[in-house]
C-alpha cells in the first residue's frame, strides 16, 4: 500500500465525522498514530471544519458546514481523478463516498438554508 497524504487523511476524517466520530475511531479506522490523529483533528478544528460535541464522556467530532462542504469538493475531485489517488485504509467507505456526501450535503444545507430563509422572508415583509 503507498502512503497517503494529507489530503486523503483530512478526507477520510471528514468522512467519518459527517455524523460524529470519536477519536478513537477515527484512529482506529484510519490507522493513525496518537500524534498524527491529534495533529490532523487540531487543524480540522481550527479551521473550522470539525467542532467538538460532547458525547457522555468522550467527545465526538462532526463535520461543520465548512467541513461538509470541502467534503463534497473533495469527493468530486476524487470522482474525476480519483484513479490517481493512493489506496487508503478508509477505502471501504469509496463504495457509497461520493452520492452519500452529496445527498447529506444537500439535506444539510436545505435544513440550514430553510430556516434562514424563513428569517429573511419575515424581515422583508
Amino acid at each position: 500500500m503507498r502512503r497517503r497524504d494529507s489530503t486523503c487523511i483530512f478526507y477520510d476524517i471528514l468522512f467519518l465525522a459527517r455524523k460524529g466520530v470519536t477519536k478513537t475511531r477515527v484512529r482506529r479506522e484510519l490507522g493513525l498514530t496518537f500524534g498524527r490523529s491529534e495533529e490532523r483533528l487540531s487543524f480540522l478544528l481550527e479551521k473550522r471544519l470539525l467542532r467538538k460535541e460532547p458525547n457522555g464522556v468522550l467527545e465526538r467530532y462532526v463535520a461543520t458546514k465548512r467541513g461538509h462542504r470541502l467534503l463534497y469538493f473533495m469527493s468530486r475531485i476524487e470522482e474525476e481523478i480519483g484513479a490517481f489517488f493512493p489506496n487508503r485504509k478508509g477505502k471501504c467507505f469509496a463504495e457509497t463516498r461520493s452520492t452519500l456526501v452529496e445527498k447529506e450535503l444537500v439535506e444539510f444545507l436545505f435544513d440550514t438554508v430553510t430556516e434562514r430563509d424563513l428569517w429573511l422572508i419575515e424581515i422583508y415583509q
